[in-house]
């Protein structure tokens, strides 16, 4: 299902971590790109969702009512309805989320046109279900602002006794998404069109033949090459848009400019599909003219 627009909503890209949310913003008129950051430490309060709805209200006037914000983090776990303020439990659960496997089929698809010589790769980590993150709620080592948001959305009983719990290693790379969980629900409270997005697969479906992706890696030399790849795939999208972009000066920018930029550059040459579950709720991806057409003649 393709998605439209109107042309002078403001286009908001959300980048998601456990300590800060990195943003990047279109006016309305399309002309200058603005970055923002919200630290989330000072998120507290019996209802931090809604200091921080008021908190992004403040630092980015244009999240209000008819924008549309792109956030890089699921709506809910994979076993809960995200529909509702609080997640309820959702019947016989699926192994994976509707969303993906849709996503997954798009891609698909667009990989087998002949003429697109560089095929896109796909790599969706699983959304874990509700008892991890209320394992990460009650972990010692979670944040302050992590564990508010969690009891509120969870409805867990907010105590300084933390029961422990078994996590490490890799396991713990999803916590942040405890922090984007509460990102949708804010932005719903401020009228804002919430949507789901993913950086990496924007970055690869509007790179050029010519262009390459690097890891990102925390070495001087590799963070310097990796984001100006990035920076050079974000200046060709914005040059023939016209709009003013200061390069990004992190990875965390980079990715919310380009949940924004995409959109936008699809917006008025190109398609931006959404995936739409009802529990899971809405991803969008933003193809350039040329992908557009294909996945439309291809279409059922």
């Amino acid at each position: 299902m393709k998605l439209e627009i109107a042309g002078d909503a403001a286009i908001v890209g959300v980048d998601v971590g456990e300590n800060y949310l990195d943003l990047a913003s279109l006016t309305p008129d399309r002309d200058q790109l603005r970055y923002a950051r919200v630290a989330l430490d000072q998120i507290r309060g019996a209802d931090c969702i809604g200091s921080l709805a008021d908190v992004l209200a403040d630092c980015v006037p244009q999240l209000r009512a008819g924008a549309i914000a792109i956030v890089d983090s699921p709506r809910c776990p994979i076993d809960t309805d995200g529909s509702q303020s609080h997640f309820a439990p959702r019947e016989n659960p699926p192994a994976g989320r509707a969303i993906d496997s849709r996503l997954r089929a798009i891609v698909h698809r667009l990989n087998e046109n002949p003429a697109r010589a560089r095929k896109t790769q796909l790599w969706l980590f699983p959304t874990p279900p509700t008892r991890y993150f209320t394992e990460c709620v009650r972990h010692p080592d979670c944040k302050p602002h992590l564990r508010s948001m969690g009891e509120q959305m969870f409805r867990q009983p907010q105590s300084s006794a933390q029961i422990p719990a078994r996590l490490s290693g890799g396991a713990l790379f999803t916590r942040f998404m405890i922090a984007g969980f509460a990102v949708h629900q804010a932005l719903a409270r401020i009228g804002v069109d919430v949507c789901e997005g993913y950086p990496y697969l924007g970055f690869r479906l509007w790179m050029s033949r010519d262009d390459q992706l690097p890891a990102k890696k925390k070495t001087s030399n590799a963070f310097a090459a990796a984001l100006e790849a990035r920076r050079r795939i974000l200046h060709r999208i914005t040059l023939p848009a016209k709009f003013k972009m200061v390069p990004p000066a992190t990875y965390d920018q980079a990715d919310a400019a380009i949940l924004a930029t995409t959109v936008a550059a699809a917006s008025r040459d190109g398609a931006i599909f959404q995936i739409r579950d009802r529990a899971e709720g809405r991803f969008v991806v933003a193809f350039d003219r040329l992908d557009a057409a294909y996945l439309g003649s291809t279409s059922t």
